[in-house]
């Protein structure tokens, strides 16, 4: 397993995008997760270090702004040049997954984002700090219920916002603002120009200057007005106005928080409800853990479905650190949660996945293990043996409906068997039906040779829950045939739990 710093004990890819890699994270001295993106730099020497001085930049910006919507950057490394930016580590998912998965979302919810995101605008540009990349996939939507701006990737001082030309201008096509495009000096009301494209994409369920091809995005944002924000509301006609070409005629940002706040309704929450076990849970120390992505988040298009595991927000109080080992249940049909079936599944929310199976199955699966830890999120549980080494990453996602759990796990078979082959340093085997365990079931193996890790992954769908299950070596570059079978026999162990579950609460 690669350690950064000494200290940055690398567990499990979360995301990976064009600027790098979101991993998981085991911080060996204050004994917590972290989000540690690896940054890829391009592969000609002569650009590596100014690729290196604009991470250095990033962290810089992100780590000087302090606010509740905004990621919190905690350190940066640079390591055999190799640059390393650590962040929290939070539960949730992007804007662009939830409009992956459920197309637009309900104007109400939209302005609410549209707030939060302002604020962290507004708290950037007070430092004169411009982000450059707003987009749903730098919008991460936690499970308490707030939005969070991450990735401030290439956010760079408002005095040295020139762009050089189009072709130069870093960003997400549809996304950035036509003035860049045309080289012309950003400013504040260019990041709101992308917000407003964020929020119309979330309104709409599509951006509104999506094409087939990122040339053919750049070409409408430049020559075509905006196409009108039909199910925006009350706050369409604010978009048609902040998508405007010229930036002078965009409105206020006081303009735009009185159009949205009467709109706004509170986000979901997803805390699911724990019944609590008979054993007498491990004491617990206080520390300062608001966690992260990433996806991650970052952005991510493989955003960990995603993803993460507390709410930021400074007006609430602060969770605690990590358990260093959780409790354990002797038995899978005594320790599971009760459930009350809504909608067509049968789970209400998604069970505690550290109780699942008992510790006798477990420890017959993976041999020599030491402990099974769970965070502050009960949906996700690691199996360590040794040190860090050898780990088996669990992940439950909840779904009120079996159709959108059904969709959650072709969509994300699909992805991962578009992945197949080698590209640079990881390489992808092809994915692999496993009929028998739960509704459906699907495993990849990948391994990455630069840091070296083997990942042997297995997605099981029980009713409206999907699992993931990471069988990772951190210390190889290929997968074990024993790894593989211990993926496997852990996704069938869970399946079986969950079967049982369900059947017990539904008969």
């Amino acid at each position: 397993m690669h350690v950064v710093a000494a200290r940055y004990h690398l567990l499990a890819p979360l995301g990976a995008g064009g600027a790098g890699t979101v991993w998981r994270a085991h911080d060996a001295v204050l004994h917590r997760e972290v989000a540690v993106k690896q940054v890829r730099l391009p592969s000609d020497p002569s650009l590596r270090e100014e690729a290196l001085a604009a991470t250095l930049r990033e962290a810089r910006a992100a780590a000087s702004l302090n606010h509740p919507a905004i990621i919190t950057v905690h350190d940066v490394i640079a390591e055999s040049g190799q640059p390393w930016i650590v962040m929290d580590l939070l539960a949730g998912r992007s804007l662009a997954d939830l409009i992956k998965e459920h197309g637009r979302l309900p104007a109400g919810q939209v302005a609410t984002i549209g707030l939060r995101v302002l604020d962290a605008l507004e708290a950037a540009h007070r430092h004169g700090i411009l982000h450059r990349d707003v987009k749903p996939g730098n919008v991460l939507v936690t499970d308490s219920g707030e939005a969070i701006l991450t990735d401030f990737g290439i956010a760079t001082h408002i005095t040295d916002a020139t762009d050089a030309s189009p072709a130069s201008t870093a960003g997400t096509p549809g996304y950035i603002a036509p003035e860049r495009l045309r080289g012309e000096p950003a400013g504040p009301a260019s990041d709101l120009w992308s917000l407003a494209a964020t929020l119309f994409a979330a309104v709409e369920g599509r951006g509104p200057y999506q094409r087939d091809s990122p040339m053919a995005s750049i070409a409408a944002v430049l020559t075509q007005p905006p196409p009108p924000a039909v199910n925006a509301g009350p706050f369409g006609e604010l978009l048609l106005r902040l998508l405007n070409a010229n930036p002078a005629t965009r409105p206020h940002p006081q303009v735009i928080r009185e159009i949205l706040q009467p709109v706004a309704v509170p986000l979901p929450t997803r805390r699911p409800t724990i019944t609590t076990p008979t054993v007498v849970p491990a004491p617990r120390r206080k520390s300062r853990l608001p966690l992260a992505l990433g996806g991650l988040a970052v952005a991510t298009s493989l955003t960990v479905t995603a993803v993460l595991l507390v709410n930021t927000s400074a007006q609430t109080t602060k969770p605690p650190s990590n358990q260093s080992a959780a409790p354990q249940p002797t038995a899978t049909t005594t320790t599971a949660p009760s459930q009350t079936p809504r909608g067509d599944g049968a789970f209400a929310t998604a069970p505690h996945a550290c109780r699942l199976v008992s510790d006798e199955r477990a420890s017959k699966i993976m041999p020599g293990l030491s402990r099974r830890q769970v965070g502050l999120d009960p949906t996700k549980c690691d199996w360590t043996a040794g040190t860090f080494k050898d780990v088996v990453s669990i992940k439950i996602s909840h779904s009120a409906q079996v159709a959108v759990a059904q969709k959650i796990f072709t969509g994300r078979k699909q992805t991962q068997a578009s992945m197949k082959g080698s590209k640079s340093s990881t390489t992808h085997q092809a994915v692999r039906d496993l009929p028998g365990i739960g509704d459906e079931a699907f495993g990849q193996n990948w391994w990455a040779t630069t840091f070296p890790q083997a990942h042997s992954v297995v997605w099981v769908r029980v009713s409206n829950l999907v699992v993931e299950i990471d069988s990772a070596d951190h210390d190889r570059s290929e997968v074990r045939a024993g790894q593989q079978e211990r993926a496997v026999e852990t996704a069938r162990a869970l399946a079986d739990a969950l079967t049982e579950v369900a059947s017990t609460d539904t008969g």
